[in-house]
């Protein structure tokens, strides 16, 4: 256990080929007779294919993994098993597999709270975070602001604090506003191990925050990120995820639209991808010559958004495709639950009456959906008029069975 450990405080020092010799070594030890030394074994393979996952190697991670569930017939530990399920929804994360996160970041979360592997609770719930928020399920992102804060009230986040304070920054940020959240950002930025920690496990951390700290007229802390990102990327040249995001954060700090395609161009991750795009877009449409080419890359943002269900990040491409004087249809199911209906409402009456149910004021359902109060005021009129409902109570208390699969 003590090479896992050196290898998880190389990884959050940055020394990433450092990190993945200790991970690989221990990976590699042999196996006892005993039960817990074979667990022993196993968890350091599963570290050793997180690790890979993280860095972008998606099949050895796989490959490694497989290994460690499948040598014998020994009985794995619930504590190998909620690792090895976590590290699962990891991978449906790095491709975009929505659903597929929130499935094993549940079952994760269940197998570690058997296993009273308390450690591993923050893990499972940042997984959680990020997806609800790019499906747009405000009732469960609040849920896990709580529980992110309670774990690390007992010390449980001491392996990802990076992680866990921008998953907190990130949900306080989409419910509350960019200026809420300064204090956080600025405390990530300015803690030098930190923001290390969390741009090794999360490169796409590094856009995310040098655009906040650029709303809040923070050049100083922006400049952090990119300066960190970017010594990562010197370091650490055989990654390229990390190049691409050094390139991502330059890209919006120096305002270059060509620095932000070359980083979609580069950027494996189908999220990260399309934000990518998305900023480029963002930077070209406030260029009159350029609003053609804004359009072209907003589309590929849409359409990278709507492959892996991001609902929310959809909504907000397409309105400032509005704005371009694009209208696109085509959009997911705001919680990206597959297969749900609600007869005849369009998705944007879907989306306006599911964020309603969650008891969000019409200002609220228009800051997630990026349209005015007005616009949902008509849209939660029509609404109303289609499932025959009269209030909000009444949508509310029979939304549940009008939109399950």
């Amino acid at each position: 256990m003590a090479t896992i450990v050196a290898s998880a405080a190389a990884w959050r020092e940055g020394r990433i080929d450092w990190c993945r010799e200790l991970a690989r070594r221990a990976a590699s030890g042999r196996d006892d007779s005993t039960a817990a030394d074979r667990d022993r074994t196993r968890l350091a393979q599963v570290w050793h294919a997180t690790v890979l996952v993280r860095l972008g190697d998606l099949p050895h991670g796989r490959q490694e993994l497989a290994r460690a569930l499948t040598r014998d017939t020994h009985v794995p530990s619930d504590r190998l098993l909620a690792a090895a399920t976590l590290c699962r929804s990891e991978i449906a994360l790095a491709v975009g597999r929505l659903d597929d996160v929130v499935a094993a970041a549940r079952d994760g979360l269940v197998l570690a709270e058997r296993a009273a592997a308390r450690t591993l609770l923050p893990l499972g719930r940042t997984l959680l975070a990020q997806t609800a928020l790019r499906q747009g399920d405000m009732n469960a992102v609040g849920t896990y602001v709580n529980q992110l804060k309670d774990d690390a009230l007992l010390g449980h986040t001491r392996f990802i604090p990076g992680r866990c304070s921008w998953a907190v920054a990130q949900i306080l940020e989409v419910r509350d506003g960019t200026a809420s959240v300064a204090h956080l950002i600025e405390s990530i930025t300015t803690d030098e191990r930190l923001l290390r920690e969390l741009l090794v496990a999360n490169p796409a951390a590094a856009a995310w925050l040098v655009r906040a700290a650029l709303k809040l007229d923070a050049r100083d802390l922006a400049a952090r990120v990119v300066f960190q990102a970017h010594g990562l990327s010197v370091c650490n040249p055989q990654y390229p995820l990390l190049y691409a995001s050094a390139l991502h954060a330059a890209g919006l700090f120096d305002d270059s639209a060509e620095r932000l395609l070359a980083a979609e161009d580069l950027t494996q991750d189908p999220w990260a991808r399309a934000s990518a795009a998305e900023d480029a877009g963002l930077l070209l449409s406030a260029r009159a010559s350029d609003q053609d080419a804004a359009v072209v890359a907003l589309s590929r943002a849409a359409d990278g958004y709507l492959d892996i269900g991001a609902s929310r990040d959809m909504f907000r491409v397409n309105s400032k495709l509005r704005d371009l004087g694009v209208r696109r249809r085509q959009v997911p199911r705001l919680t990206g639950r597959a297969g749900t209906s609600a007869g005849p409402l369009t998705d944007t009456e879907f989306a306006v009456a599911e964020l309603v149910s969650q008891g969000l004021t019409n200002a609220g359902v228009g800051r997630q959906l990026f349209i005015s109060t007005h616009t949902v005021a008509f849209h939660l009129r029509k609404v109303f008029r289609k499932l025959d409902v009269s209030s909000r109570v009444e949508l509310a208390s029979t939304w549940k069975q009008i939109a399950t699969p």
